[in-house]
C-alpha cells in the first residue's frame, strides 16, 4: 500500500531535466509531463494502492474478504508492480526524445524504488495467501 502510494507521488515528481545548463537549471519535467508511460505507471500505482488497501483491511479484521478474492488481489498487486517496474526501467534506460537534451531526476529513481518495493510486496502477499 506503501509503495503504491510513494508511486503515485513519483508519477508527479521530476523525472527528467534538461541537460542544456548548468547544475541549477530550473527545467524539470515531472513523469506525467515527460512521457504517457507515467499515466499507464500511475493507474497500476492506483490498483497497487486500492488492492493493498484491501488486503491490509482484511488482515486487521476491518474487512473480511475471502481466501480467493485475496489471493487475487495479491494477483493483481504483483502483476501491476511487476509492470510498473518494466515500464520506469525502459524509460530509465530509454528517456523521451530528444534523448541527448535529458538528464534523469529523482523522481525517476523514486518510481523505479517504489514499484520493485511494490513488486516484493506482491510476491509476500503472493505467498501469505497461497
Amino acid at each position: 500500500m506503501l509503495s503504491g502510494l510513494a508511486l503515485i507521488f513519483a508519477v508527479f515528481a521530476p523525472w527528467y531535466r534538461a541537460d542544456l545548463g548548468g547544475v541549477f537549471t530550473p527545467d524539470a519535467a515531472s513523469g506525467w509531463d515527460a512521457t504517457f508511460i507515467a499515466r499507464i505507471v500511475l493507474v497500476l500505482a492506483i490498483a497497487i494502492t486500492l488492492s493493498g488497501v484491501a488486503l491490509t483491511a482484511d488482515q486487521r479484521g476491518a474487512a473480511q474478504i475471502g481466501l480467493d478474492t485475496a489471493d487475487r488481489l495479491a494477483w493483481i498487486v504483483l502483476g501491476a508492480a511487476a509492470l510498473a517496474v518494466v515500464l520506469v526501467l525502459y524509460r530509465l534506460a530509454l528517456p523521451p526524445e530528444p534523448r541527448e537534451f535529458f538528464a534523469r531526476d529523482w523522481g525517476l529513481l523514486l518510481a523505479l524504488v517504489a514499484s520493485l518495493g511494490a513488486a516484493l510486496s506482491g510476491a509476500t502477499m503472493r505467498f501469505i495467501y497461497s
